[in-house]
């Protein structure tokens, strides 16, 4: 829940910081209130580790890593940049309003990520002890 209201936050501080024009005091005003934006990527981390378990901790915060440091700049730049060419004399803050969409994106997949995973088993979970040679009894029974 925690990462949900953070990214409402974060989108709520994009669509302001599009519409900011002239006032720039506003914009440290926005940054004030953006403050627990930095909510969505631990909270998402930490929604991550539950699902991998101890074992799989390195893969799943390598992974989370390299997305967050090579795929996102890399993917957000060009579009970003292609936004505000095109809407610069119009609303330069438009690449914000594109920025928060994404965010928006982002926070629906988180809800729907933690509807579908809602009270499953994690990983490390399903391979305890007792619980593997249930899992081979039944792989031996069917054909």
């Amino acid at each position: 829940v925690l990462a949900i209201v953070s990214a409402g936050i974060a989108v709520a501080q994009y669509c302001l910081w599009a519409l900011v024009d002239q006032a720039y005091w506003l914009m440290f005003v926005f940054a004030a209130i953006g403050v627990g934006t930095a909510w969505t990527t631990i909270v998402t981390r930490g929604f991550l580790s539950q699902l991998a378990g101890p074992k799989g901790q390195g893969t799943i915060m390598g992974a989370a890593a390299v997305v967050e440091a090579c795929v996102i700049p890399f993917a957000a730049t060009p579009l970003l940049n292609s936004v505000y060419s095109a809407t610069v004399d119009v609303m330069p803050g438009a690449f914000f309003l594109v920025g928060a969409g994404l965010l928006l994106m982002s926070g629906l997949c988180m809800l729907i990520a933690m509807r579908i995973v809602g009270d499953a088993p994690t990983l490390a979970e399903l391979m305890e002890p007792e619980l593997k040679p249930l899992i081979v009894s039944v792989n031996e029974t069917m054909p």
